[in-house]
């Protein structure tokens, strides 16, 4: 279908930087910003060097607090993240403030350093991060996954950081990481919206120019490793409800039965979920329900979970036994239609939307593509919402989810 197809132009600037451009009639411009270099590759003496090198990126040479300037300009919240294979920025700004948003990227990514008083603000900023991170849910999730799920791979070094962390890297350390790592070569700027190409192409070469070529990594790992499958860790923790949380070996992005497995969840355990009716709908079990395909945000999708909230203890058994009910029945082919229909005009809708209406939807599957990550196109993708068939639902279900889980009991404090 080729009319669904996402067209981009591609440029590279001589140091090597790539910018991928798709001109919108939407009058705002979104700039997505992803380097391929994660936080997997620190060195085991520095852990959460790079996510501190991403948080250098909000002060300039003068101590100018970048995040600060941004929400006086668009009156938005930058967003940064920094992932075991990337670090990743995204902003917005009206075609009038483009250029100033370029500029201050610039500015971001080729001052070598900051004052002494914008470094340590910076200090305190990722130590706070990180003390609420390793005390939430997320982090409890990634320190299981180092522990239990994969501990003889290379996410056995996690990013489950810690203040401490932090307390003892001085600037010239983390400025010398940030500028060999996030250089110009495996640096790529996605921008979508309204704006003239040659004048945006101007501003980038202007104010990104300078920035230092280097090595180039792929975000992808070589390997996806197994998950250990283990029954029932109970831990008494600080949420607000029961939690039951099961995970279990999920696809990739790049591979070929990925979209595949995004309908099996949808159609297990989604909004319009067989799941979402026995447990909620029709016997009132659970409060909450819902998938989450990547634990820590991770290119590679090597685990999927689905969480169950709000239940009383003395139902789990009876949960337990209507999930893997469900899922037994799924792997028989026994499909129910009118969800299958759900989840398959659901899906196919809300894409085409998306697409038509989101300049950041646009900007973030682009992004996917150039880097790497995203093996498939736009338009296959609506080919496959348009074609797909519940044998393929079947078929992955009996592949993905006849595996032992691991799972996890969660009893608020």
């Amino acid at each position: 279908m080729a009319e669904w197809e996402l067209d981009y132009n591609l440029t590279k600037l001589d140091n090597g930087l790539t910018i991928a451009t798709r001109r919108t009639a939407i009058p705002d411009v979104v700039i997505n910003i992803q380097i391929n270099e994660g936080a997997l590759n620190e060195p085991p003496d520095q852990k959460g060097i790079l996510h501190f090198g991403e948080h250098m990126a909000y002060r300039s040479r003068i101590g100018e607090d970048i995040k600060l300037l941004y929400y006086k300009l668009t009156g938005r919240i930058l967003q940064g993240d920094t992932t075991q294979e990337y670090v990743s920025y995204s902003s917005r700004a009206s075609k009038e403030g483009l250029e100033y948003l370029v500029a201050l990227w610039g500015r971001a990514f080729t001052d070598a350093g900051t004052t002494n008083e914008g470094f340590e603000a910076e200090r305190g900023a990722i130590m706070a991060e990180a003390e609420d991170f390793s005390k939430g849910l997320t982090g409890y999730l990634l320190k299981i996954r180092r522990e239990n799920w994969f501990p003889d791979s290379p996410f056995g070094e996690d990013m489950l950081e810690t203040p401490e962390d932090f307390a003892a890297f001085t600037q010239d350390e983390v400025v010398g990481y940030k500028t060999k790592h996030m250089n110009a070569s495996n640096t790529h700027l996605i921008i979508v919206g309204g704006f003239e190409e040659s004048e945006l192409l101007e501003y980038v070469q202007r104010h990104f120019g300078n920035l230092r070529p280097g090595e180039t990594r792929s975000c992808k790992l070589p390997h996806i490793p197994a998950l250990q499958p283990i029954e029932d860790v109970q831990r008494n923790f600080p949420i607000s409800s029961t939690t039951f949380i099961m995970a279990y070996q999920a696809p990739t992005e790049s591979d070929p039965d990925f979209l595949a497995h995004v309908a099996l969840v949808d159609y297990l355990a989604g909004a319009s979920s067989v799941l979402w009716n026995e447990l909620r709908e029709k016997r009132g079990l659970i409060y909450d329900l819902y998938p989450n395909s990547a634990v820590g945000n991770s290119v590679n999708r090597d685990v999927g979970t689905i969480f169950i909230e709000g239940f009383q203890l003395n139902n789990l058994a009876r949960i337990k036994g209507i999930i893997f009910d469900e899922i037994g029945k799924i792997q028989s082919g026994k499909i129910d239609e009118e969800r299958f229909e759900l989840v398959k005009n659901g899906r196919f809708l809300t894409f085409y939307e998306d697409k038509l209406e989101s300049p950041l939807k646009q900007a973030y599957i682009i992004q996917r593509i150039i880097t790497g990550i995203r093996s498939f196109a736009v338009a296959q993708e609506m080919d496959f919402w348009r074609d797909i068939t519940p044998d393929q639902i079947v078929a992955a279900a009996q592949k993905y989810l006849s595996c032992p889980f691991t799972t996890h009991l969660l009893i608020p404090k």
